[in-house]
Formats: C-alpha cells, structure tokens, sequence
C-alpha cells in the first residue's frame, strides 16, 4: 500500500512539474513562488480528458483531477520525462486552461520514471471510463459462438448500472483467457464504441486503445448475459465441443520422452480459461491433406468431455481432428506458449 502511494506521490509530482514548464520557465523561481504558480495553474483548468491511442476520449472531474495533483504540491520536485518512442505511448493527457494553449502530455510505460504516472494515468483512466454521460451497451454477443442480441431498454439500463458499479483493478495482465463462451458487450460511448469482454462471471477486460482495464463487476451482470445469451450443445463432430471439457491433459515430448501434464481445469478459472483459448487456437486452423505417417507427436491434448477422453495429436504446424489434419502456422509453439503462460 505504501509503495503505492508513493508512486502516486511521484507521479503527481512530475505532473506538476510538467505542467508548470508547459506554461513558463521556473528553473530561477524559488519554491513559494513555484507553488503558488501552480495554484494559479490549477485553478485555471476548465476541463481534463485522457485520450487512447485509437482516439477514445474520457473526461476526468476536474475536481478529482486538481485534488490529485495539488495533494503533493508541497513535495514538488523536477525530474525530466524521458523521451517516448511513438509505438511506447499508451496515453494523452490534454488538460485545457482558461487562458492560453492546452497542456499535452503523452504517457507510456518504457521508462520507470513514466511507469508511475503511466499507472496513475491508467487509475485516473479507469475510474472515470463508466461514468462517462449517455454509455449505452448496443449489442451482447457470445464471440465463441458467433451469436448476438440486441438489448432492449431494461436490459440496457441493468448493464448500464452494473458498469458504473464496476471497480476498476490497476493489475498486470492476470494470464485470465475468457470463459466460454466469451461474452462481450459493444459498448457506444458517445464518440466511438469499446468492446468490453466478461473473462470470469466476476473479471472484465475493457480494450482502450492499445491496453486493457480490467473492472471487478457483479456476477449478475454474467447471469443477465447467460439468461439473454443461453448456451446450446454444441455439435459433437464440431471443435466447439471441447469448450464444454471437465478434464484437461497435455502429452509433450520432452528428453525423447512423452511426459504428461494435468491441467486442473475444475479449480482454477485461469488453467479452464487457458484450455479452452487452445481451443480457439484450434478452431483458427485451416483443412488440409496431409500424410503425417511415420512423424512423432509433439503434443497430444486430452480433452475429456461427458467422461470420454478426446485425444488430439499435433505434428508441426498441423493437428489431427477426427482423421482430418489441420494446419494453423505456429501451432505448437503457440500451445506451449499458452501453457507455459498459465503456470506463472
């Protein structure tokens, strides 16, 4: 917690000081008279917004805003921002005064001096996405499934309520693939449309430009989505039915040797949702002919569903699915890089 506040501390700080070398020159100015520069400052802001790199904008509470910075004034300091490559920025802080031009700030996360206002960037962000004024969900949709619906006026006042309940989590990738069927709600937020994606009944990944906020919500935001959005047995003959596995092993060849992996799928939302984005690997491969006698299996996948092991050998680039080959570029190596992801 401590760590935390310190880094919003410095963060703040360099804001600070950003801003004020925006407007003049301070390098001479004693310290009373930088302070009281930066009130004159603050005062003058008439509205702060965060842009995405795609050109999402959110509006921040001025109030909140100038709370935030002006909490540190009195440890003021002047670090310099480092240089940010263009493919680095992941924010655009534009904050318009009374009087002359906007004071624009680009944040990214390449340097651990933009790391802490890079997260604080991401908090203030966050916070202020869902209440935004007049966000309307437009359309439910199960990506695995390829369905949609459109809501009617209760179901988008209940999803609308259950976003501005949501609680924003500042966390580092959390290795969570989306539950299947992977719900997904476009949300219009006035000036474009975000895509928000249930990964658990209780974790949603928001897509703001080149990142992802991810908000702790109510699971009956997943029920209402389930009730509208009702699963249907898939085709037994379909990849689709591996979605529905209770059980998950992977057979790798390590040493010259076939070596075995369980995966406890029925514990832990993470390793199911790891399974189950195989499967979408999967189902992204492409029909081909292909005689693979004679070639060793790198990896054998054991997918049980309805107490029937599935085993599907992968050679290469290509699988075998019920006597039919396959082939995704990259396919094993993927895997592996699924699996390995998941045990961290």
């Amino acid at each position: 917690m401590r760590a935390r506040f310190l880094a919003c501390k410095y963060a703040c700080a360099l804001l600070m000081f950003s801003l004020l070398t925006a407007c003049s020159n301070v390098s001479d100015v004693p310290a009373s008279e930088v302070e009281t520069q930066l009130h004159t400052e603050l005062d003058s802001i008439e509205k702060v917004s965060v842009l995405s790199t795609d050109g999402q904008e959110v509006v921040i509470d001025v109030a909140e805003f100038i709370k935030d910075v002006s909490h540190e004034s009195k440890s003021f300091i002047k670090p310099s921002l480092p240089p940010l490559d263009r493919e680095d920025i992941r924010y655009t802080l534009i904050v318009n005064r009374k009087k002359g031009a906007p004071f624009v700030l680009e944040v990214g996360s390449n340097q651990p001096e933009m790391e802490r206002l890079y997260h604080w960037m991401r908090k203030i962000t966050g916070n202020a996405l869902f209440k935004q004024p007049n966000i309307r969900t437009q359309e439910m949709k199960m990506k695995d499934l390829h369905a949609s619906l459109l809501p009617g006026e209760d179901d988008t006042a209940f999803i609308t309520k259950k976003l501005q309940e949501a609680t924003f989590e500042d966390v580092a990738q959390p290795h969570q693939y989306p539950l299947y069927p992977a719900y997904q709600l476009t949300i219009d937020m006035g000036n474009r449309d975000l895509e928000a994606t249930l990964l658990t009944p209780s974790l949603m990944a928001v897509a703001f430009g080149k990142e992802e906020l991810y908000y702790r919500i109510d699971t009956q935001l997943f029920s209402r989505l389930a009730s509208l959005l009702p699963l249907q047995n898939p085709d037994p003959n379909q990849l689709d039915m591996l979605f529905r596995a209770t059980q998950f092993r992977v057979s790798a060849e390590k040493q010259g040797k076939m070596q075995e992996q369980r995966y406890e799928i029925a514990e832990s939302s993470v390793l199911k949702g790891t399974a189950q984005q195989v499967v979408r690997l999967l189902k992204e491969s492409t029909p081909i002919h292909l005689e693979n006698e004679g070639k060793k299996s790198e990896l054998i996948l054991h997918y049980t569903v309805d107490d029937q092991e599935i085993d599907i050998p992968c050679v290469d680039d290509t699988f075998i699915w019920q006597g039919l080959s396959f082939q995704h570029p990259g396919l094993t190596a993927s895997i592996k890089a699924l699996l390995n992801e998941s045990q961290k």
